[in-house]
């Protein structure tokens, strides 16, 4: 509620100002559509994070940290949504990115995390088991998000009595 309508008020006066191609619009717009995400209004936000995109694409193509999460929360939105269908062509494009190789990593551990809260454990294991293979374990910043996705992948299995696999 108060977020979403924090960013509603921010969006109308970049649009007063005529501020809308902006990259700060579109991540005002990137805002906008997690808070309708957070209060489980999938269309609207899959409707609002896809004119983030489009603003952010228009601005600053298809790269960069703010991108990759603005691709993100279209993914998680999709799949929240019952959808998942939508996201396979964003999630292709973020595993045949190699700079997005961070965000695809993410990416994996949050869907993991969605379907073991779900019960839907071998989808978690597998979106697990892809965030593991996305990180590179060499690269320092990406080590705690390795980690996160390696305990998360420990504990559904162990939950599930594969205690052998999980150690």
């Amino acid at each position: 509620g108060d977020a979403l309508g924090r960013f509603e008020k921010a969006g109308e006066l970049y649009r007063s100002a005529s501020l809308q191609q902006s990259l700060d619009y579109a991540l005002v717009l990137y805002g906008k559509g997690l808070a309708q995400h957070q209060l489980r209004m999938y269309e609207l936000a899959d409707a609002t994070l896809g004119l983030s995109q489009s603003a952010y694409e228009e601005m600053a193509g298809k790269s960069g940290e703010e991108y990759f999460a603005i691709i993100r929360a279209r993914v998680q939105n999709a799949h929240s949504w019952g959808r998942p269908e939508l996201s396979n062509d964003w999630i292709s494009w973020l595993r045949a990115n190699p700079e997005a190789r961070t965000a695809y990593g993410e990416m994996n551990t949050s869907l993991g995390y969605y379907y073991h809260g779900r019960g839907d454990l071998s989808k978690a294991e597998a979106y697990y088991r892809d965030a593991l293979v996305a990180f590179d374990a060499n690269e320092k910043r990406e080590a705690l998000r390795r980690a996160e996705a390696s305990l998360s992948l420990a504990v559904l299995l162990a939950d599930q009595g594969r205690v052998e696999e999980a150690l």
